[in-house]
């Protein structure tokens, strides 16, 4: 029996349901270890009564985990197009339905910091440019956006070294259906560029290598993997990308992308 997968918009890749919610909290976990337990910019620092945007929040995870470090009165507001993954709400922390795209007209000038986290599978290049400006809209004057992104289509970083067979026919396929999708993940290399354009200065950024391959990568290749699993019904509606024209066999094809994983330095 083939299991259905809950999608949200045309233009974001990724599932939303209970599958997607566990890989979204092991992914979080992995991004922490990742970022030495920082969940913050380093300078940022929080006061009594301000209160922090968490856009796509999705399951929350980093709200919850930010929570716990926040001064006493600081309320954090998580929003996303769907609430079929929030989580509980608490007195100082809780979740609307709202597009990045669009966010409440009220909300100009309100929030000391907002976070927002890989949606580079999400976004076409004018979209990019209007969710930048509408977090600049929503912080305080000399308030702070942390955003974090995956540079998928090596943008930035194409002195890695050549991408494995599999995985590279993955990526031809997905640049496919961005394409079908009006998505533009290599906008990911204009982002500072953006965000300088709207008014925004000093920038910082920190680069993070996320390798997929053998013991040092075994807590990457599992949400990485579930992300790629979970691209299986607009990929097989897009013809499969050479991959596979049934579900059972993209899956098929996933588990020997994983083990072309587990195999690579």
């Amino acid at each position: 029996m083939e299991m259905e997968r809950y999608y949200t918009a045309e233009t974001y890749l990724l599932p939303s349901d209970e599958v997607e919610r566990a890989r979204l909290q092991e992914q979080h976990e992995m991004l922490k270890t990742r970022h030495s337990g920082r969940l913050l910019p380093a300078g940022f620092k929080a006061r009594d009564g301000d209160k922090i945007l968490d856009a796509a929040t999705g399951t929350g995870a980093w709200a919850v985990d930010v929570a716990k470090i926040l001064p006493e009165g600081t309320t954090i507001i998580g929003t996303d197009i769907c609430d079929r993954l929030f989580p509980a709400a608490t007195p100082t922390m809780y979740f609307e339905v709202h597009s990045t795209l669009s966010l409440p007209s009220f909300w100009s000038s309100t929030f000391a910091l907002a976070h927002q986290r890989l949606l580079i599978g999400a976004f076409s290049a004018s979209a990019w440019q209007q969710t930048i400006s509408e977090l600049n809209r929503v912080i305080k004057p000399g308030g702070w956006v942390h955003l974090e992104e995956l540079d998928v289509t090596r943008v930035a970083s194409a002195d890695l070294g050549p991408v494995p067979p599999l995985s590279a026919k993955f990526l031809n396929a997905f640049g496919g259906l961005c394409r079908e999708r009006n998505v533009a993940p290599e906008t990911v290399g204009r982002v500072s560029k953006l965000l300088m354009e709207v008014g925004f200065v000093d920038l910082k950024m920190t680069s993070i290598i996320v390798n997929t391959g053998g013991e040092e990568g075994k807590d990457v290749r599992g949400p990485w993997a579930g992300a790629w699993r979970g691209m299986e019904g607009p990929i097989l509606q897009l013809g499969g990308g050479g991959m596979a024209s049934t579900p059972a066999e993209y899956r098929a094809f996933m588990d020997s992308v994983e083990e072309e994983w587990e195999r690579e330095p």
